[in-house]
């Protein structure tokens, strides 16, 4: 089937299957041998290594607080809608898309902390 064929008043197009190929060049009809799409020259091939770029760009939180790994730093949280501020201090240890690790003070622990919870991060000098 190929050309337009009018279904329900509204104009469709079929394909011919045979040897029809996308704008890509790349053929959509059967093939005898398998065919291996090349990425373009000049375009990174997409890595399933990439850090957000919310955690990179010192622009936001995450990006900002991982300039400051390895400084002792005092976090304060909000617990709820209207409950108190809670705070943490310790070692910052890292910084993730949605959480930092701090190792408290005169502590091996460590501490898993949501990042949506901080109100006021005080970097201690």
């Amino acid at each position: 089937m190929s050309g337009y064929e009018n279904i329900y008043g509204r104009q469709m197009y079929y394909p011919q299957q045979a040897n029809s190929q996308m704008p890509t060049g790349i053929p959509t009809g059967p093939s005898s041998a398998p065919v291996t799409p090349s990425a373009p020259a000049g375009v990174p091939a997409p890595s399933a290594a990439q850090v957000p770029t919310t955690v990179q760009s010192t622009m936001y939180i995450p990006g900002f607080l991982r300039t400051q790994i390895g400084r002792m730093i005092r976090v304060e949280f909000l617990i709820g809608t209207n409950g108190p501020l809670v705070d943490r201090t310790g070692t910052l240890l890292a910084v993730g898309a949605s959480y930092i690790l701090l190792r408290p003070i005169n502590s091996d622990d460590i501490l898993l902390c949501d990042i949506y919870s901080i109100k006021f991060v005080t970097i201690i000098l």
